[in-house]
């Protein structure tokens, strides 16, 4: 009886993704979409969701938004790759409209939405597992924010204001949600500086050399 159930209730829900799908104008035959069609059609799909998911979580860091949903990804002061998916159910749904909304308006041939949904699941991996690769090939991307960038966000956590965009950091920028940010940023590039002025006589100014200690506040 429960097989049957669950058999009857998968066949509904595929019907019914499969009517969705058409519904929205995304292709599933032949022929299968040119390179250059794949391509500039990504990039509006993450220009999109990234401008529209800017504004779902500057609201998710409102009094009620973080205090009802938000706090639970925020568990993650210094996040890793598997605190990405980390979050209340409702948001993980709040979240997933700008990143349907993409394909919705721009739809394209079906192999471009999976494409698409599986880029933007190694992208949040990616910001949120504490490492920035030099050699990423993400650091040709203009814009991008990386995991230093979201890494302050979770390092200040409730009182947050600073790097809300997913993807890029142009929105911060206009909206001046980056300041926070470009302050702290400056401050330990600065206090660098000093460290390797200050030690450069038996260290040799190597960055590499100095230690935790140095970076410690006076």
């Amino acid at each position: 009886m429960l097989c049957e159930l669950l058999s009857s209730s998968s066949v509904l829900f595929n019907s019914l993704l499969t009517r969705l799908i058409k519904l929205t104008g995304i292709r599933t035959g032949l022929p299968l979409p040119s390179g250059w069609e794949m391509f500039w059609q990504l990039i509006v799909y993450f220009l999109i969701e990234d401008y529209t998911s800017y504004w779902v979580h500057r609201l998710l860091h409102s009094n009620w938004g973080y205090e009802k949903i938000h706090h639970l990804h925020h568990e993650y002061s210094a996040p890793m790759g598997f605190a990405a998916p980390y979050a209340h159910w409702s948001e993980i749904l709040i979240l997933g409209v700008p990143a349907f909304l993409g394909p919705a308006l721009v739809p394209g041939h079906i192999t471009n939405y999976w494409l698409w949904f599986v880029l933007r699941q190694v992208e949040a991996i990616e910001i949120h597992s504490g490492y920035d690769l030099s050699w990423s090939p993400t650091k040709f991307i203009p814009f991008y924010g990386g995991a230093e960038y979201h890494d302050y966000h979770h390092y200040v956590g409730r009182r947050s204001q600073s790097n809300f965009a997913s993807v890029f950091t142009y929105c911060d920028y206009l909206y001046g949600t980056d300041k926070g940010y470009r302050s702290h940023k400056s401050i330990i590039l600065r206090k660098m500086e000093e460290t390797l002025e200050r030690n450069g006589h038996r260290r040799e100014g190597s960055y590499n050399s100095m230690t935790s200690q140095d970076f410690k506040s006076e």
